[in-house]
């Protein structure tokens, strides 16, 4: 079996997002918090070819946009409408967060939105926890 932290060896901010994924599809995490189970990634970074490049430019990529989105609704602390994280290496800094990640940033929260820079899986992790503390999925 996989875990977390088997991922996280290349000390690359993949390696981190993919032991987040690891993390969250274990079965006591999916026992535990069931709403796992539709948190996705959006490809937006990572280096591509010019042609790759472009037909993701072509579909709607676009740069700042964070890496992972959690569409469950929270009540606690003032209502919010999903969770999204931008995925940075453990070793990270904030300087490494760029400005149009902080532009969008601005703009989700603005428009009822949580979202968190997360510098590692594990911060990602005690992210989810924390929002889904007060989350409530409607029916």
């Amino acid at each position: 079996m996989i875990l977390p932290e088997m991922l996280t060896k290349s000390g690359t901010e993949h390696g981190e997002q993919a032991a987040l994924f690891c993390w969250a599809s274990l079965p006591e995490q999916q026992k535990r918090y069931p709403m796992l189970q539709w948190m996705f990634a959006i490809p937006n970074g990572g280096h591509r070819n010019k042609a790759v490049a472009g037909m993701l430019k072509a579909e709607g990529v676009k740069p700042g946009v964070a890496d992972v989105f959690l569409p469950v609704f929270r009540f606690s602390n003032g209502e919010r409408a999903g969770l999204f994280i931008e995925m940075k290496r453990a070793d990270g800094v904030p300087s490494d967060v760029k400005p149009h990640q902080t532009k969008f940033a601005d703009f989700v929260k603005s428009q009822g939105y949580e979202h968190v820079v997360a510098f590692g899986w594990r911060q990602a992790v005690a992210a989810i926890e924390e929002y889904l503390g007060g989350a409530h999925v409607r029916s």
